[in-house]
């Protein structure tokens, strides 16, 4: 048979090879080195795929366990999957903390009966003199949910003070009585007494806080006046107990703002507080509440 003469050009991986074809009556030497190197390599070609056809009717699922293993690697030795491996269905998450699964209906979330602290919550009132002024501005800020009402004047007395509360007040409501500054050294406990038995009367089975006489600081004019305030303030923590031990309805608590307050939390004037106080003085109030 007569073989047409050509080039033709094979690339095998990245390099090409040149195989010359021949026709039968111009046949040289080189020609027959080339058809034999062809041969070898038709062979070799014929011997793997005789191979690879062997092992795959061996074994026919060795391949499809391998591809498995690939799309769904084991867990590894600390507990987490591959990253290769495909990401896991989420469930939604109901409000009851329930996993909503494809495989069985949605639970309805169980409605759990409030705590009666949560059930209804009662009011924050403020009464006081100037050292309540921005107070409730504050605790909104604090806490937007409390319901603050708040009754003040500047230079106010603990007898007009005790005068501030209208309210009907209830056993959720708590309030917060910040005054005294403006009775030092002018008013003993005892004119103060009647119109501090009055506004107990006013809270029942409320609660009631008082917050301490604060200290002026050492540049006001008045700095002298320090002791008269911790003898006012022991004096009215005496009076509170006797109180508390006569009605046992009655939820009294003090709070000594000295203990917390520093000269920064003082404005120029040494008296009155400045935003970093009164701050502070939310801070405890809203503490007091919480307990």
């Amino acid at each position: 048979m007569a073989l047409s003469r050509q080039t033709e050009n094979t690339e095998v991986g990245s390099a090409h090879v040149h195989c010359y074809g021949c026709m039968e009556n111009d046949v040289r030497h080189e020609d027959y080195v080339n058809i034999d190197q062809d041969e070898g390599r038709l062979n070799w070609l014929v011997k793997a795929q005789n191979e690879l056809v062997a092992l795959i009717s061996e074994n026919p699922m060795k391949r499809t366990e391998s591809r498995d293993k690939r799309i769904n690697p084991k867990p590894l030795n600390n507990g987490t999957e591959d990253t290769n491996s495909p990401p896991k269905k989420k469930h939604k998450v109901l409000s009851s903390g329930l996993e909503n699964s494809c495989r069985k209906p949605a639970l309805k979330p169980e409605v759990l009966p409030l705590q009666n602290s949560q059930q209804k919550r009662g009011r924050l009132i403020l009464i006081g003199d100037s050292h309540v002024r921005k107070l409730k501005d504050f605790i909104r800020a604090f806490d937007s949910k409390v319901n603050v009402i708040d009754h003040f004047r500047g230079g106010a007395s603990l007898l007009e003070i005790c005068d501030y509360l209208k309210e009907t007040i209830t056993m959720e409501d708590h309030v917060f009585v910040f005054g005294g500054t403006n009775d030092v050294d002018r008013r003993s406990m005892t004119k103060l007494k009647p119109a501090l038995v009055k506004l107990l009367e006013k809270c029942p089975h409320g609660r009631i806080t008082f917050i301490l006489v604060p200290l002026r600081v050492s540049w006001n004019r008045q700095y002298y006046q320090n002791n008269s305030i911790l003898a006012f303030n022991k004096d009215l923590e005496n009076f509170l107990e006797q109180q508390q031990k006569q009605n046992h309805n009655l939820v009294i608590c003090i709070v000594d703002i000295n203990q917390i307050l520093c000269a920064g939390h003082y404005s120029p004037d040494g008296i009155h507080l400045n935003d970093s106080g009164k701050k502070v003085v939310c801070d405890a109030i809203l503490s007091v509440m919480s307990t």
